[in-house]
């Protein structure tokens, strides 16, 4: 099922997840099933299977503690903070310091605009644990903070940690480009590394999210044209990820497809409204040039 998903082969993946839930209803395999619900835009379906997976149970807190991290990642991914905060919560309580929860906790306050606070879990866990995604994420809760050296200090980090792993043979294309893409357009940042990542991670991993993010580097090199297809791909199940959507109506919106990116972008902002720190001040923006309501902005101290 696993290699299915990442091979893009999304009906195959429901095929074999059926098997095993059929053979076992165990957590691996419910929270499975919730993962290929998120994917075809069924929040609540895998809200459920995901509270399915807890009461599954295991002998093992680090599972658990996952799984409550997955749970947090749905509520989050939905605009539920205080939802999103408790499942990350539990998952401290089965596992002191469990980073890719405090991770989690850490994204809640900078969607409420809590970005010291942010700064402060952050700080703690990379000096512990320093992986590229939170340590990329320090960096942009640092640049929102309007602390640019030091947020440059993190995102030069990144860049050293994904250098590592790609020596130690992991692949890693897929997270590089991603972050590249995103700051394409900082000052030193870096568009054709992006674009030569993206490609490389959709040749290996055709999956919506390789589709978006070679669709994201294309747009933030310029290229809206190009673009366009790949973010139609990346949505084509109707995954209820802001981000997807987000993306999509940015490039309708360089194109002139302004109904287009309209629609698309008040499907991302229903879908959440907290933007992630490092889109914040694009998102309003579009969101201002295609008169897409927008709640208030958060404060940025806390």
């Amino acid at each position: 099922m696993d290699a299915d998903v990442e091979l893009g082969r999304y009906p195959a993946a429901a095929a074999s997840v059926q098997r095993m839930v059929d053979l076992r209803p165990s957590l691996a395999s419910l929270s499975r099933v919730s993962y290929l619900r998120e994917l075809y835009g069924d929040h609540a379906g895998a809200l459920t299977a995901m509270g399915q997976a807890l009461v599954a149970g295991s002998s093992s807190a680090y599972d658990l503690a996952y799984i409550d991290t997955l749970l947090g990642d749905l509520h989050l991914a939905a605009g539920q903070l205080d939802a999103a905060g408790m499942a990350y919560g539990n998952a401290t309580a089965q596992v002191s310091g469990y980073p890719l929860a405090e991770v989690g906790l850490a994204r809640v306050a900078a969607a409420r605009g809590q970005l010291d606070a942010a700064a402060r879990l952050l700080g703690a866990v990379v000096v512990r644990l320093p992986l590229p995604d939170a340590v990329a994420l320090y960096g942009d809760v640092l640049a929102a903070l309007h602390r640019p050296v030091e947020a440059a200090r993190q995102y030069a980090l990144v860049r050293v940690l994904t250098a590592l792993q790609r020596n130690a043979g992991i692949v890693v294309d897929l997270e590089n480009a991603r972050f590249e893409a995103d700051h394409a357009r900082d000052p030193g940042g870096r568009p054709a590394v992006a674009l030569s990542l993206a490609r490389a991670a959709l040749q290996d991993r055709p999956t919506i999210y390789a589709a978006d993010v070679l669709g994201w580097a294309l747009r933030q090199a310029g290229e809206p044209a190009r673009a366009l297809p790949y973010a139609v791909r990346a949505t084509r199940l109707g995954t209820r990820d802001a981000l997807l959507w987000w993306h999509r109506a940015a490039i309708e919106a360089d194109l002139g497809r302004l109904a287009a990116a309209r629609d698309h972008l008040r499907l991302a902002v229903a879908i959440t409204p907290h933007p992630p720190v490092h889109d914040r001040a694009a998102f309003a923006r579009l969101a201002a040039r295609l008169s897409v309501p927008m709640p208030v902005p958060p404060a940025t101290g806390g």
